[in-house]
């Protein structure tokens, strides 16, 4: 099927190698927007962003990959918009210019038109028609951006940087001309601003994300992966003695379930002289619990009463099993777990375990409560807090 919103002259008027091989008659411009611009990031119009579509729609992957719809594109004409997603970039609203023109819905819901953002493609930019954006937007009011794989500089290429808790996502760890490529790349500039809530969202695609890009007044780092079977690695400092990231406070491990292992390498304090950034594991209910870990820099761990701070939530470690361990990297005296969600407890798998450069356990059996935790060197007290419970028996093994 053709796709409707592909506009040739704009393709070809941004890709001049590309005009050379559709006038040398090697292949159309839009079978080279299918085959290979898309997944090399060229936009098919001026409002769809499609390295931006795929960095937050990872369910989209499978199908477009399996051929069920020819492009990021297809899926967004066909299903995207009238799920209300966003193409890629904050250029169209669906909802908005649904509510703001009568006459384009009531064409929707007929089915003369596949959505909203079809027709101002093809006819509502050309008459003059607003994209569904607001011109001004309210400041405390946060916005959604999408990293590409080029440099990214917020908030001089953004409306980032504002009173608002901004939210910016991002893919790392792929190699380039894959179908995820990175989007976090050493070169990115992001600076949140003067708002206190800001996230940078990351998943990780690949192995490892090895640091560089500079992240400042952005307070929470999440990241998460679907990679089983492997360890995922992100470096959030990468050069010793200067902090690539500053001002992070809260470090999410975004649904690490089973199977799966996260590693945050060379954590660094939220400000010089401070302490830790804050950690969070948070499954979905139900699930099983993955593996995490950190390591930290020395700045971070340089007092003798050192303390990281982990919440728990709906964190389940199946008995018996390598899954469902929290490994805190060397330096901490205290580990404080607050334990919370919707589970009766939370449970960890702590014994006998090896990751990366953590070594817990001796040569014992595992854990039958799935809850006792292992000091790890200058690690000498754990601190229970939360309504929910943390497992049966939930004792610090030296």
């Amino acid at each position: 099927m053709a796709l409707q919103t592909f506009q040739e002259n704009f393709y070809l008027t941004q890709n001049p190698d590309v005009f050379a091989a559709v006038r040398d008659g090697l292949m159309t411009a839009e079978e080279h927007y299918v085959k290979y611009g898309e997944l090399e990031g060229r936009q098919p119009n001026p409002y769809f962003n499609p390295a931006g579509y795929m960095a937050v729609n990872q369910d989209v992957v499978p199908a477009v990959a399996s051929g069920i719809f020819s492009s990021f594109l297809s899926h967004f004409e066909l299903n995207g918009a009238r799920e209300g997603r966003s193409p890629g970039a904050d250029t169209f609203n669906e909802a908005n210019y649904l509510a703001a023109n009568e006459d384009v819905k009531a064409a929707v819901d007929a089915g003369d038109l596949n959505s909203g953002y079809e027709h101002y493609v093809l006819y509502g930019a050309i008459e003059g028609r607003a994209n569904g954006i607001a011109e001004n937007p309210d400041p405390t009011q946060g916005q959604t951006f999408t990293l590409t794989v080029a440099q990214d500089l917020f908030p001089e290429q953004s409306a980032a940087g504002n009173a608002g808790a901004d939210v910016i996502r991002g893919v790392a760890g792929q190699i380039e001309g894959a179908q995820d490529q990175t989007t976090l790349n050493s070169s990115d500039i992001l600076d949140g601003g003067a708002s206190d809530a800001d996230k940078l969202v990351v998943n990780m695609t690949g192995t490892q994300y090895l640091g560089g890009a500079t992240v400042k007044n952005i307070e929470t780092l999440q990241i998460g992966t679907n990679l089983t079977n492997q360890e995922v690695a992100f470096d959030m400092n990468v050069n010793q003695g200067s902090y690539e990231v500053t001002s992070v406070n809260k470090l999410v491990y975004d649904q690490i379930t089973n199977t799966e292992t996260l590693v945050v390498q060379n954590v660094v304090p939220v400000a010089v002289g401070d302490v830790a950034p804050d950690m969070v594991w948070a499954n979905e209910n139900g699930s099983a619990a993955g593996t995490i870990a950190t390591t930290y820099r020395q700045a971070t761990i340089d007092g003798t009463a050192d303390n990281q701070t982990v919440e728990l939530i709906n964190v389940t470690a199946t008995q018996h099993v390598i899954d469902g361990v929290l490994a805190i990297g060397g330096g901490m005296e205290q580990l404080t777990i607050i334990s919370s969600g919707e589970v009766a407890q939370n449970t960890l798998n702590n014994s006998n375990v090896e990751i990366a450069s953590i070594s817990y356990g001796d040569t014992g059996s595992r854990n039958d409560n799935g809850a006792d935790l292992l000091s790890k060197e200058s690690l000498t007290s754990v601190v229970l807090k939360g309504a929910t419970a943390i497992g049966e028996g939930a004792d610090v093994i030296a």
